[in-house]
């Protein structure tokens, strides 16, 4: 993705021509305290499919290693009643981010970020359709899987789940990690499926699967859209990692850090991928992690920025 860069800021803006826009602004849609995102009016999207991505990256090369332009996100400080410009501090992006320091915004420029973790989204749901406490969450690294079929995964990249499951808890109750399956589309398998699948009693372990419902579309449940809030895109089986193994998870995975925060997005692939950002995971102290952009790291790819909407 490329953009025509459209500056976030409006503070040097003559007062006559901010204030003749007043009288059309809708009022304030922010409070102080709000973490919001910036958003690039602008913004120039292409739809760019797997086997493309390497003639892509070199029309369009990018950094893949930092963010200075997407997933810039801000804490509201204050809003002026006369401008309607809303004071934002972006001291949260990093020294490469595209932009730093407190700034003065216009409204549609930012959205604010609904759920600022798990915790904040509303009332969840198990596949029996019992009430879902995200209090078991807390304190782990959580891992996000859908499922939008049965037939989708191998027999090996169950096996390797489960022995990536086990490795983590037999570090004992501090690196025990959690993980979450969304059944969606066209899958209607039960728990007892899931608990076939990888060979444990789930009842012992901290392995839940949720009610079936829309990861994407207008019907998107609550709980992928506090995920899309930091990693925009539509969840897909087919949303694989360039020249990554087929047997693995071949849809995106989403990682929270132990206060659930949702700090990553991996695209499809092996599972080596998402045990190495677990592990940077854990080694942060809670608190400590911030949602990674999408441009962040080798689990991404240009096509997953591509994607973004």
């Amino acid at each position: 993705m490329f953009s025509v860069y459209a500056a976030p800021v409006t503070t040097r803006t003559p007062a006559k021509a901010v204030s003749a826009a007043v009288p059309t602004q809708p009022p304030t849609k922010f409070n102080p305290g709000d973490l919001v995102t910036w958003i690039d009016k602008k913004t120039i999207q292409h739809k760019v499919v797997p086997f493309e991505q390497m003639a892509y990256d070199a029309v369009y090369p990018m950094d893949h290693e930092k963010s200075w332009y997407n997933q810039i996100f801000g804490t509201v400080i204050s809003i002026d009643e006369e401008t309607n410009l809303v004071k934002v501090d972006f001291d949260q992006n990093g020294k490469a981010a595209y932009a730093t320091g407190t700034w003065d915004v216009e409204q549609d420029m930012l959205r604010r970020v609904a759920y600022s973790t798990i915790h904040d989204v509303p009332q969840m749901y198990t596949h029996d359709a019992q009430a879902f406490d995200t209090k078991v969450l807390q304190g782990k690294v959580v891992l996000i899987l859908d499922m939008e079929d049965r037939q989708m995964p191998s027999a090996t990249c169950w096996i390797k789940l489960k022995r990536m499951y086990l490795k983590y808890k037999e570090r004992g109750p501090k690196e025990e990690i959690a993980i979450m399956f969304f059944p969606h589309w066209n899958n209607d398998q039960p728990a007892e499926w899931f608990e076939k699948q990888l060979g444990l009693p789930f009842a012992d372990e901290n392995i839940f699967v949720m009610k079936k419902l829309a990861c994407n579309g207008i019907h998107t449940q609550p709980v992928y859209q506090f995920l899309k809030q930091f990693f925009a895109g539509r969840v897909d089986w087919r949303y694989n990692q360039a020249y990554a193994k087929t047997g693995g998870w071949n849809s995106p995975k989403f990682v929270l850090d132990r206060n659930g925060k949702c700090v990553d997005k991996i695209l499809g692939g092996s599972w080596s991928s998402a045990a190495l950002r677990i592990n940077e995971v854990m080694k942060k102290e809670p608190g400590a992690d911030r949602p990674r952009p999408v441009f962040g790291g080798r689990a991404h790819s240009m096509h997953e920025a591509v994607q973004r909407g």
